[in-house]
């Protein structure tokens, strides 16, 4: 039998609705050409600008629903594009964490507990065939790491982040939020690896 050929997307980092729209149409564009089996959302798809910490621009004027919309209407547009029978993954990034902290803010707040304010619900994922992993889940590709990257191992050097994550992690593997290009190649005894 003929072997199959696994074709794998990754995109992460996109701040819905910070994004920028002809970064996002090229990524569709690229999407459709490469026809690929599986899609991995790499986190710090929706800002949850409203809900951050930080102080915030008065300028900005979309709400917690609109970012929300916008969110869905991308995910929409990658699973009309990739197909049904694409596999869709969306890791949880430290910017959709800001939903669930921002729940916990209040010790016993009597709205966290609801399911409908549950990132899968918020974003139907259900209605669009999309499979959620929450932030600390080990996605392990047959040896190849997939993960949002934020977990203290930030480097202010191009490559440098890379560097630190295939030293700790000791497999090859991908990572987004820190919004860096940089690829980092170790050949070790057991074979030769690489972080993105």
């Amino acid at each position: 039998s003929t072997p199959t050929t696994e074709r794998t997307m990754f995109i992460g980092d996109t701040h819905v609705p910070f994004h920028d729209p002809k970064a996002i149409a090229l990524t569709l564009d690229f999407a459709e050409w490469f026809k690929p089996s599986s899609v991995y959302l790499l986190g710090d798809i929706c800002d949850f600008y409203r809900l951050s910490r930080w102080d915030k621009d008065p300028k900005r004027i979309e709400t917690l629903q609109d970012e929300l919309d916008q969110t869905v209407h991308f995910l929409d547009q990658v699973r009309n594009i990739v197909g049904a029978s694409c596999k869709v993954y969306y890791l949880e990034g430290n910017h959709e964490r800001r939903l669930t902290k921002f729940l916990w803010q209040q010790p016993g707040n009597p709205i966290a507990s609801l399911r409908c304010l549950e990132l899968p619900r918020l974003l139907e994922f259900e209605k669009l065939g999309v499979h959620y992993f929450e932030e600390d889940a080990d996605l392990d590709l047959g040896g190849f790491l997939v993960e949002h990257g934020h977990h203290g191992k930030m480097s202010s050097h191009s490559g440098g982040t890379a560097q630190k994550l295939l030293d700790s992690r000791q497999y090859s593997g991908i990572s987004g939020h820190i919004h860096r290009l940089g690829v980092h190649w170790r050949t070790i005894k057991r074979g030769t690896f690489q972080w993105l």
